[in-house]
Formats: C-alpha cells, structure tokens, sequence
C-alpha cells in the first residue's frame, strides 16, 4: 500500500468477511467493511469531466455521512468530555454524547413543536441528574452548619443570571442603599435640617440581618 495510485485506479483485499479498499481521488481513501463486497459504480455528474467509477463503499458512506456531521456540528460546542489522559474516559464521556444527542434526536420526534435547542436540552438533564442523585462534597476545617437552620443551603442550586446593576449581597444592598451619596446635597451643606432616621426596622430586614440600628452608618451624619 505504499505506492501511489493513479487518479481513479482502486486496489482492494479481502481476509474472510473483512474488505480492505484503497482509492485514489482527489487525496487516498481507504474504507475497510464487513457487510458488503467490492463493486464499481458510475457517478454522473453535471460536469462531464467529474463522472468517474467509485467504489460502492464510498457511495454508501458518502450517503450516510450527513447525520454524522450533524451530530458532530451540534454537540462539538457541548462537549462533556474535559482534558483527562485516561483514555477509557474519553470513550465514556464520547459515547455518553451520542446517548444524548440520540435521545435529543428522540425528544423532537416526540415534540416536534418543541424549540428547544440541544445546548437547553442538555442543561435541563443535568439539572435533572443532580436533583436526583446530589453529592455532598467533603469540607475541611470548621464543621457547617446544620441545614436544618439555613433554609437557603437546602436543595439543589444553581447558577442565574442576575439583573444588571442589582448587588448581590442582600445585606450590602440594604445597607448601601440608605447611605448618603457622595457628592449628594446632605453631605456637601451642613446647614440642612434633620432629617428623620430611615426605617430599617422592618420585620424582613431584622431577621435576615444582625445589625445595630443606632450605628451611624443607618443615618445622614446631621452634626454641624
């Protein structure tokens, strides 16, 4: 198999069911099979100097390959498999996406008017997996606490997109919002009247947060 072929010209070996075949195109192809035997068919073509005998095997493969590339456009970007050096990882985590992109393939039959796309319907299966069967990961250090007292440390969480500009920090949102701005009028003029404390004393802001309502920082420094 080491000298070159013409352009066109075909070699092919047989051991038993398995058929080896060696074509010359554009570049070498070599299809091996199990299933089917070595015949040439004529390819037409619109442009007269294309047509040419190709090999059945390639014809066949030429006419199944296109679910193959689209599976392989969808799931490329959503890959489940990370940098690992154990190879039967790799295989794993390969033949996992093609069980899930098969039951992708499955769920549109099912719900043809469905717009979910594969990446969403990836996504909720995870979603689902975690739910079903969460992991406690292994702390080191102070024990946790109970999750009995911290309703907020219960069930499964995930990761959302917030609004733009909102803090995350509940008490930080409080306590930041009541404060003076910078260059507001209140600060700038120390001539300005009194002005009434603002009311933190609501039931929702004491029980979520330990603070002392009398600190300065609750109220517009009036002192002239």
């Amino acid at each position: 198999m080491r000298t070159k072929l013409r352009k066109g010209n075909v070699e092919s070996w047989t051991n038993g069911d398995i058929l080896i075949e060696r074509w010359e195109d554009r570049r070498e192809v070599c299809m091996i099979n199990s299933f089917m035997g070595h015949a040439m068919t004529e390819k037409l073509s619109t442009n007269p100097f294309n047509t040419r005998n190709k090999p059945n095997t390639v014809l066949l493969y030429t006419s199944k390959m296109g679910g193959v590339d689209d599976m392989d456009k969808v799931t490329k970007p959503n890959k489940s498999i990370r940098k690992t050096i154990k190879w039967y990882k790799k295989v794993f985590f390969h033949l996992w996406d093609h069980a899930v992109y098969n039951s992708f393939r499955a769920y549109k039959i099912i719900h043809p008017n469905s717009k979910r796309r594969y990446k969403q319907f990836v996504e909720s299966l995870v979603k689902e997996i975690l739910q079903q069967f969460p992991t406690d990961p292994s702390h080191v250090g102070r024990p946790l606490l109970r999750l009995s007292e911290e309703l907020r440390l219960q069930g499964s969480h995930f990761s959302e997109q917030t609004l733009k500009g909102k803090l995350s920090c509940f008490k930080k949102y409080h306590t930041e919002r009541h404060l003076p701005k910078k260059n507001s009028q209140a600060r700038a003029d120390p001539l300005l009247p009194s002005l009434p404390p603002y009311e933190l004393d609501t039931p929702d802001f004491l029980t979520l947060h330990d603070v002392d309502l009398n600190s300065s920082q609750f109220r517009v420094n009036q002192n002239n």
